[in-house]
C-alpha cells in the first residue's frame, strides 16, 4: 500500500498545480502548435480572432522577448486595414472603398516635423519609407492624427519577420530560420473590456534541423515549460 501511494504522489502533485479557476472564453486562436524546419526555411504562424471585439493591439513574443507590437487607435478601421511586409519595407492597405483622408507613414511622432516634400497620400495603399537603423517605430497618420503604429525589436527581426493580414487575422513569417530561433512563440492581444488571458494564443514551438540533424538550445526547455504553463492556465 505504501508503494502504491508513493507512486501516486507525482500524479497528485501535477493536478494540484492545475488552476481550479475556469477562465473566460479564449478569443485568440494561434496555429500551428509545433513547427519543424530545416535551417534556411521559413516558419509561418497565424493568430486569428473570429469574434467581433474591439481589438487594439497585437504583440508577438519569443519566449519572454517581445519581438513586435502592432496597434490600432480607432476600432472603425481594425477590420478594414491590412498590413504587408517587413519593418523595413512595410505598407498599410485600407480596404474601405469610401474612405477619405490624407494618410502618411512616418517614423516621426509629430506631424509638424514633416518636410513639405514628404507630403501625404490619398490612396488605399500607403508605403512606409525605409526607417534608419536607430528607428524602431513607424506610425500611420491621417492628417495630424495617429491611427496605427508598428514597432519591432532592434536587430535582425527588422528584415526577417514578415507581417501580413489584419489585426484580426495576422500572419507572421520568420524567414531564414536557424538553430538560434529554436524557442516558443506566442501572440498576445489587447482589447477593450476583454481579459488579458483570453487574448493569448497557445504557444508555437519551433524546432530547427541543421543539415538534417535535430539541434537544441538551452531555451527549448524553458520554452516547453512556458508553453505547458500557458496551457495549464487556460484549463
Amino acid at each position: 500500500m505504501k508503494i502504491f501511494l508513493s507512486s501516486l504522489a507525482p500524479v497528485y502533485l501535477i493536478f494540484t498545480l492545475i488552476p481550479s479557476k475556469v477562465t473566460s472564453d479564449t478569443f485568440l486562436t494561434q496555429t500551428p502548435s509545433e513547427i519543424t524546419l530545416e535551417a534556411g526555411q521559413s516558419a509561418t504562424i497565424t493568430c486569428s480572432i473570429e469574434q467581433k471585439i474591439d481589438i487594439r493591439e497585437m504583440q508577438f513574443w519569443k519566449n519572454r522577448e517581445n519581438l513586435l507590437n502592432l496597434t490600432i487607435q480607432t476600432s472603425e478601421i481594425s477590420s478594414k486595414m491590412r498590413f504587408s511586409g517587413t519593418f523595413g519595407e512595410f505598407k498599410w492597405i485600407l480596404d474601405d472603398g469610401g474612405h477619405t483622408g490624407s494618410y502618411i507613414c512616418t517614423a516621426k511622432t509629430e506631424m509638424n516635423t514633416l518636410k513639405p516634400s514628404e507630403g501625404v497620400h490619398k490612396t488605399n495603399q500607403i508605403d512606409c519609407p525605409s526607417p534608419d537603423e536607430s528607428s524602431n517605430y513607424v506610425f500611420l497618420n491621417n492628417g495630424s492624427k495617429k491611427i496605427a503604429s508598428l514597432s519591432v525589436i532592434p536587430g535582425e527581426y527588422r528584415s526577417r519577420l514578415d507581417i501580413s493580414g489584419t489585426i484580426l487575422a495576422l500572419t507572421l513569417t520568420l524567414k531564414n530560420v536557424n538553430i538560434r530561433d529554436i524557442d516558443s512563440y506566442q501572440c498576445k492581444g489587447s482589447a477593450k473590456d476583454i481579459a488579458e488571458d483570453s487574448l493569448q494564443g497557445h504557444p508555437t514551438i519551433l524546432y530547427v534541423k541543421n543539415h538534417g540533424k535535430s539541434s537544441h538550445t538551452g531555451n527549448l526547455g524553458s520554452a516547453f515549460a512556458m508553453a505547458l504553463a500557458s496551457w495549464l492556465f487556460k484549463l
